[in-house]
């Protein structure tokens, strides 16, 4: 048997997300939300029909029920040295989503560069999502991160475009 995936047909309505900049996040009642401001350029995107969709909004919330935090992990990345290693450090959702305000609110007042989106990747036969963030270098006991993965059990995200 055969079986093609198309990865067209697979749609995470992320639209123009990546690479906007993170200002909110909180956990709530089972459900982690992230806010992102939003700014597009039409001499960057043109005329493109895709982009012309997100002109208009200026704020964007991914929200997603977490079906069992137990199960959820956040890890934060080093750059490779030069011996070609990292470090990872994971963390607990509860314990990312204070660490990650501290920093957002520090960064904010010091106008450091934010915190970016990159990309989501969803299994959903095994209802997991995967959250990827740019960090700039965010120092944590001592070391400097620079991407961070969110790997959530979930069978829903939103995407709310304001």
């Amino acid at each position: 048997m055969t079986e093609k995936y198309i990865m067209r047909e697979n749609s995470i309505l992320d639209g123009m997300l990546h690479e906007q900049e993170l200002d909110e996040i909180s956990l709530k009642d089972g459900i982690l939300t992230l806010g992102f401001n939003i700014f597009l350029s039409k001499e960057e995107y043109g005329d493109s029909d895709f982009a012309k969709k997100y002109y208009e909004y200026k704020k964007c919330y991914i929200k997603c029920k977490i079906e069992n935090e137990e199960y959820c992990e956040v890890y934060l990345k080093s750059s490779l040295n030069k011996k070609f290693k990292g470090i990872i450090q994971y963390l607990s959702l509860a314990d990312f989503v204070d660490i990650a305000n501290k920093e957002i609110t520090k960064r904010a007042e010091k106008g450091l560069h934010p915190w970016e989106y990159l990309y989501t990747y969803v299994s959903p036969n095994i209802n997991s999502a995967k959250i990827e963030l740019c960090l700039y270098n965010m120092k944590y006991k001592r070391v400097d991160y620079s991407m961070c993965t969110l790997e959530l059990e979930t069978q829903e995200i939103e995407y709310i475009w304001e």
